[in-house]
C-alpha cells in the first residue's frame, strides 16, 4: 500500500512541475510578444504553485518593469530575496540540530 502511495506522489509531483514549467515558458513567449498582462498573471500562477524558485520572480520583475511598474518590480524582488534568506537560514538551523543528533 505504501508504494502505491509513493506512486500517486510521484506521478503528482511529475505534473505539478510540468504545469509550473508550462506556466513559466508560457509567461515568456506571452512577454516575447509584448503581452505584458497575461504574462504576468502566467508568472504570478508559476511562483504560486512554486514561491522557491527566484527565476520565477526575475521574470514577473522582468514583465513588471517592462509595463513601467518599476517600483512593483523592485519591492517583489526585495520582498523575494529577503524569504529566500529567512529560508536558507532556517535550512542551516535544521542542518545543525540533525548534525547534532548524530
Amino acid at each position: 500500500m505504501q508504494n502505491v502511495e509513493n506512486l500517486r506522489w510521484a506521478v503528482f509531483q511529475s505534473i505539478d512541475q510540468s504545469f509550473i514549467r508550462f506556466c513559466l515558458e508560457l509567461g515568456m513567449y506571452l512577454v516575447s510578444r509584448g503581452a505584458y498582462k497575461i504574462a504576468e498573471s502566467q508568472f504570478r500562477r508559476a511562483i504560486w504553485l512554486n514561491h522557491f524558485v527566484y527565476r520565477f520572480v526575475l521574470h514577473l520583475a522582468w514583465c513588471l518593469y517592462k509595463q513601467g511598474r518599476l517600483d512593483e518590480a523592485k519591492a517583489i524582488q526585495k520582498k523575494s530575496i529577503l524569504t529566500t534568506k529567512i529560508l536558507m537560514k532556517k535550512q542551516e538551523q535544521s542542518l545543525l540540530q540533525l548534525e547534532k543528533t548524530i
